[in-house]
């Protein structure tokens, strides 16, 4: 009997330590799970501000092109508009060359009746074009690109992120360990990596080009290489061959950050080569979308006339799409941009509701963060550390359950109960898809793309506490 007594005391030891162990296991448990879906709630969250602050300015950017469409489209259409006014000249001249040429003189006349039609029916369009357009100019620059840069900047703030990201972490915990929080010396590391994920960004202030087309900064030409690589094959090149001669030419550049410019030239070439080679102008026309005063000359062209280097392609475009200023058309475009002799003013070829271009501050990523999907620098990592109280695992002590000698105390550091977990933000832009997916959502040449606030790619996961974070919490009292 005494054997069995023995027996006894050293079973119900054991069944309250088992009992003990499996209590603090669980409320282990239930911790890391808190832990972690605070800490990946906090990376979906930044992940969706970065992806919201990619699409906002993407959303500049498409304003940006159509703005640079709608300064293309009034300066062709003032070209074309040109041409059939100063057509009936170029008949003159030509009936004088071949009126020895049978059935030319009649074919040169039809085409004079048509263009004298086609040039009033242009003279009513661009009397209601050009206001609808310097509209839709002001409308896009001074309200829907002004409201996005604001809401980009609101997204990726400092105070808004650590206001959202502790108060989120703080319910989360609460929703998923009724009674558990955050320390002290969490909140403090929380705040950490706060302000780390902000130094991986570059805060870039493009500013206006008060210093004319000469002052230019890094935010600036990263902004403006952007919506220039973005711009559609009318708006980037307008040339044109037609028969017996005839040709068209032109293009459209940001000079500034401010300002859009674009021109247009019909020319009717002939020649001998390699004797000589005259370029006549039959039509032009010029357009500007900007807000300076005096109102610019549209020469020189973008880069002082060197064109548009892009560093996406490493190649050179000609300003202007190669229409130059010490030619013939060059210089009619300068002196009458607007085709004062349609009823229209040099004041017609400037869209003045255009005003701030891209010159609003806005956030990108860092060299050498996010260059690649894997690693610490890919982006950045948030860690949650969340404590309870020990007693709350409801072990025997904790209900009273041993007393005397069957009575086993709990120990813990400073009597919590603790469990970390980190997640990270990261950008991956996924290139293995089936070929339709792969068009659609991923790139076609099965590259990693570098993250950026241009591209909305940006994901969450669990990763493994950094090391400086884990040694934090640790020593922490």
């Amino acid at each position: 009997m005494p054997l069995a007594l023995v027996f006894l005391l050293v079973l119900c030891v054991g069944l309250l330590v088992t009992f003990n162990t499996g209590q603090v296991v669980g409320k282990k448990v239930e911790l890391t799970n808190a832990a972690d879906a605070a800490a990946y709630s906090i990376a979906v969250e930044q992940a969706r501000a970065r992806n919201l602050a990619a699409y906002l300015n993407r959303g500049r950017v498409a304003n940006e092109v159509a703005i640079a469409q709608m300064v293309s489209l009034n300066s062709w259409v003032t070209m074309i508009h040109s041409t059939s006014d100063n057509f009936g000249d170029f008949i003159d001249t030509a009936q004088d060359f071949l009126f020895w040429v049978p059935y030319v003189g009649q074919a040169l006349t039809a085409l004079d009746r048509a263009m004298q039609a086609v040039n009033q029916a242009l003279k009513v369009f661009r009397k209601a074009e050009i206001p609808i357009l310097n509209g839709a100019i002001t409308g896009l620059d001074q309200v829907m690109n002004f409201a996005y840069a604001k809401a980009a900047s609101l997204a990726l703030g400092d105070l808004g992120s650590s206001l959202n990201v502790q108060a989120m972490a703080g319910k989360v915990v609460e929703d998923n360990a009724p009674g558990a929080k955050l320390s002290l010396a969490a909140r403090g590391v929380l705040e950490k990596n706060i302000i780390a994920a902000n130094e991986q960004l570059d805060h870039f202030n493009p500013g206006q080009n008060n210093g004319g087309p000469g002052r230019t900064n890094t935010g600036g030409e990263r902004y403006r290489n952007v919506v220039m690589a973005s711009r559609d094959e009318f708006t980037r090149d307008r040339k044109t061959h037609g028969l017996f001669g005839f040709s068209s030419n032109g293009g459209t550049d940001m000079i500034e950050y401010d300002r859009w410019s674009g021109v247009d030239t019909h020319e009717f070439s002939f020649g001998v080569w390699p004797i000589f080679d005259i370029d006549f102008p039959l039509g032009w026309g010029g357009t500007q979308a900007t807000n300076k005063n005096p109102r610019p000359k549209f020469f020189r062209g973008m880069n002082n006339d060197r064109g548009w280097k892009s560093p996406y392609d490493n190649r050179t475009y000609k300003a202007y799409n190669g229409v130059k200023k010490n030619s013939l058309s060059g210089k009619f475009i300068e002196d009458d941009p607007a085709v004062d002799d349609g009823g229209f003013q040099d004041k017609d070829a400037y869209f003045r509701g255009y005003r701030y271009g891209i010159s609003h501050k806005y956030d990108d990523v860092k060299r050498g963060y996010s260059e690649t999907p894997e690693g610490a620098k890919a982006g950045p990592i948030y860690t949650v550390e969340v404590t309870t109280k020990a007693e709350r695992a409801r072990t025997s002590s904790a209900i009273g359950m041993g007393v005397g000698r069957m009575k086993l105390e709990d120990k813990a550091r400073d009597g919590d109960i603790r469990a970390m977990a980190s997640a990270q933000v990261y950008f991956n832009r996924p290139y293995n898809y089936a070929p339709f997916q792969r068009m659609v959502w991923g790139r076609s040449d099965r590259k990693f793309e570098q993250g950026s606030m241009f591209s909305p790619y940006w994901q969450a996961r669990l990763v493994e506490t950094p090391l400086t974070d884990r040694l934090l919490l640790v020593g922490a009292p």
